[in-house]
């Protein structure tokens, strides 16, 4: 049996983490000066959160942008070359009990769009696949004072080349 090594760089598949520590660097940068309404009503920074979204725990994060790596796919290409897109998850939370909270999740997402489009290449190797889409969830499916926009983003990744025995 093969023990697990302590630093995720060693880990079989590392690239995975490497994209989503880069989106995280990215986001991080991009919301730090940003200060939203938390439940109570103080103004806080908007956290970068690794994790999907929990419903149980909306107030130990609000405001926040969770992140999440979703998977991978590797396909051949027509010319025999493979390439390998990861996807990853991008979710705005924000707390707000007003009726224009859309507007701010829109707002902000706007923003992290408009960063992620203007710098499609994260920590030099990762870029970005068009088209890149969001959308702030339907208000019958907000959970009210609680809204969410969510962004699905992938990024061509370095292909895993296959190891041929000798036969």
């Amino acid at each position: 049996m093969t023990d697990m090594p302590e630093k995720p760089e060693k880990w079989p598949g590392a690239s995975s983490e490497y994209l989503l520590q880069a989106v995280l660097a990215v986001l991080t940068e991009e919301t730090s000066e940003i200060r939203l309404q938390n439940k109570k009503r103080e103004s806080v920074p908007l956290s970068i959160v690794r994790t999907y979204i929990d419903p149980t725990n909306y107030d130990d994060h609000m405001p926040a942008v969770f992140v999440r790596f979703t998977g991978w796919t590797q396909e051949r290409l027509d010319d025999g070359a493979e390439q390998r897109i990861g996807n990853v998850e991008i979710t705005l939370g924000v707390f707000l009990e007003e009726y224009s909270a859309d507007e701010w999740a829109s707002s902000l997402m706007d923003r992290i769009g408009h960063r992620l489009l203007s710098n499609r290449i994260v920590d030099g190797k990762y870029r970005l696949v068009l088209p890149l889409t969001w959308t702030v969830n339907d208000n019958e499916d907000q959970p009210y004072p609680y809204w969410f926009a969510t962004m699905p983003a992938a990024w061509y990744m370095p292909a895993i080349g296959e190891e041929t025995p000798e036969l």
